[in-house]
């Protein structure tokens, strides 16, 4: 992987020299620097696009927040509610886990592409301080578990001077 990585690098630079000329004029540097950047992302979604290495993204999840509250959708598609398990621990950490279950395959059946990952999963997050804990909701709903978390008002610490005899 470094090699690779290096290699790109130094194909990077090369392609910049070659056109030195354009580099001070119309900022050449910067549309190789672009490509250059394209490139190495499309090679590491190639890479890591594997079935096996979305699991440790899993489950899927969209965080949005607006003035009054938090809102997380995680995507459990194919998992029973009694499936799932989230709690809150210490330090406000909210921690999603559960076990998406595998049918049983037809024996006779010639599988061409398996993507579906199956087996326990586990997710968690530290939410914020202005996170109002106690009146947290969730909904689950066609694979959809909607965590609504209220904001509060975090009131900052006073600092005092103490005076020294």
């Amino acid at each position: 992987m470094k090699k690779t990585t290096m290699g790109l690098v130094a194909i990077a630079l090369l392609s910049s020299s070659l056109s030195a000329t354009s580099l001070f004029f119309d900022r050449g540097f910067d549309n190789d620097f672009d490509r250059f950047n394209r490139h190495v992302k499309s090679v590491m979604n190639a890479h890591l696009s594997h079935p096996t290495f979305e699991r440790y993204n899993y489950p899927k999840l969209d965080m949005s927040e607006n003035d009054k509250e938090y809102l997380l959708k995680f995507e459990l598609a194919g998992i029973q509610k009694s499936d799932i398990k989230l709690s809150l621990e210490e330090n406000s950490m909210l921690v999603l886990e559960g076990e998406k279950k595998q049918e049983t395959k037809e024996k006779n059946s010639t599988y061409f592409r398996e993507e579906i990952s199956y087996g326990k999963f586990k997710r968690a997050m530290r939410l914020p301080k202005d996170a109002n804990l106690e009146k947290m909701e969730t909904n689950y709903k066609d694979g959809i578990l909607t965590v609504t978390i209220p904001k509060k008002e975090v009131k900052e610490p006073v600092s005092k001077i103490i005076k020294i005899n």
